[in-house]
């Protein structure tokens, strides 16, 4: 089953003026109809973008974060609901999701990369994991890794 959703639209306009001064007479040039007409007289651009106006909140920067944060998460659920569905098509028409076959790496050649070459030095010091990471610039889970596939080379006396 698929889950539609129907929005109720509502076509709104905003007018603002910037000085008290302007009457806003561009405003009534536009024809279109609308469902509601907002008008702000005399209100500067930075003022409605700004969370507190003389120390208090202001209300309409609550409104706008309120939307701006609805239309995220409807839009985020989209991205998601696309990408799944673009996912499932792919493999019905055959494709193959994750690693290709045979690109695993042996352990042998692994542990034979020169910064691995590194870190299996370090670890024959008894230099510990974060010691190694800070020193050469990998992860821990790199360290990690070669230390549990590395055997080391018994000490002859």
């Amino acid at each position: 089953m698929i889950k539609t959703k129907t929005l109720n639209t509502m076509k709104v306009k905003y007018n603002r003026t910037s000085t008290i001064n302007q009457d806003g007479e561009r405003f009534k040039l536009d024809k279109t109809e609308y469902d509601l007409t907002l008008f702000d007289k005399g209100v500067s651009g930075m003022g409605n973008l700004q969370s507190h106006i003389n120390g208090k909140k202001n209300p309409i920067w609550n409104l706008i974060t309120s939307v701006m944060s609805s239309l995220y998460e409807m839009e985020r659920e989209n991205i998601l609901e696309r990408t799944e569905m673009g996912r499932k098509m792919y493999v019905l028409n055959g494709g193959k999701l994750g690693r290709k076959v045979g690109s695993n790496e042996n352990i042998q050649s692994f542990l034979n990369k020169p910064k691995n070459q590194q870190i299996i030095s370090l670890l024959d010091k008894g230099k510990s994991v974060r010691d190694i990471c800070g020193r050469l610039d990998v992860s821990t889970k790199t360290v990690v890794k070669v230390r549990k596939h590395y055997e080391p080379k018994p000490i002859l006396i």
